[in-house]
């Protein structure tokens, strides 16, 4: 079992921010500003791609974490390893 935690980083740009770390090694995840804009305005103008453009971004951060572990992780296992504490 890694011990996961959720602990406080500083980002220069956005300044505090939550980030993963397993046994230590922060999981450095985030999207890019470019990104992150054409997804909001995305959902802006088009409130029906909203929950698409959400599964999008989980989708995309699953798969980094994933590769991160390397091994498969999903949403449930996540949310539980972070209420417990640990993943394996």
């Amino acid at each position: 079992m890694k011990k996961l935690e959720v602990i406080e980083a500083v980002d220069d740009e956005i300044g505090k921010i939550s980030v993963l770390s397993v046994d230590g090694e922060v999981f450095d995840w985030g999207l890019d500003l470019e990104s992150f804009e054409q997804a909001r305005k995305n959902i802006l103008n088009h409130q029906e791609l909203a929950e698409s453009v959400a599964l999008s971004i989980i989708n995309h951060f699953l798969e980094s974490f994933s590769d991160f572990l390397g091994r498969t992780v999903t949403l449930q296992e996540l949310n539980e390893a972070i209420v417990k504490g640990n993943i394996e």
